[in-house]
């Protein structure tokens, strides 16, 4: 389930194709903050916004931990991917296809899988019946290409 779960993520985050050109108004990452934000519903995170510039938003969820002492874990992914020459591409960069247990998708390798991964596991963590003892903390992080 965990993977199937991850490999979800990752598709819808390939598709909200959250290009970053390096100017201010590229990126709208809010349409990923969004994505992980429907996919932390229901669960017990304390959800936090940062949107230094419109469309430009990060998000984190934070587990709280059952030992304040405890030390702290932040996992940071970023929402961003840098432009596309689609002329090069074989395959849609922003169609997240599936074919020979591959995805093909701008992000697929860097870092998006890293960042549904991190999603993933951070939302297991809130589900789950024990909570750790450190607080748990995972950021999606807006213009990190810039």
């Amino acid at each position: 389930m965990t993977e199937q779960t991850t490999i979800d993520l990752l598709r819808q985050l390939i598709r909200n194709a959250c290009v970053n050109d390096l100017t201010p108004d590229s990126g709208q990452e809010v349409r990923n903050a969004e994505t992980l934000e429907e996919f932390f519903a229901g669960t017990d995170v304390k959800v936090q916004r940062f949107e230094p510039h419109p469309g430009r938003v990060s998000v984190a969820f934070t587990v709280e931990g059952t030992d304040p002492e405890a030390e702290p874990l932040t996992l940071l992914g970023h929402t961003d991917v840098v432009p596309v020459d689609k002329p090069k591409w074989t395959k849609d960069p922003f169609g997240a296809e599936i074919e020979n247990g591959r995805i093909y998708g701008r992000g697929a390798m860097d870092m998006l899988f890293i960042t549904a991964a991190m999603a993933t596991v951070t939302r297991e963590v809130a589900q789950a019946a024990q909570r750790p003892r450190g607080t748990l903390t995972f950021v999606g992080c807006a213009d990190e290409e810039a």
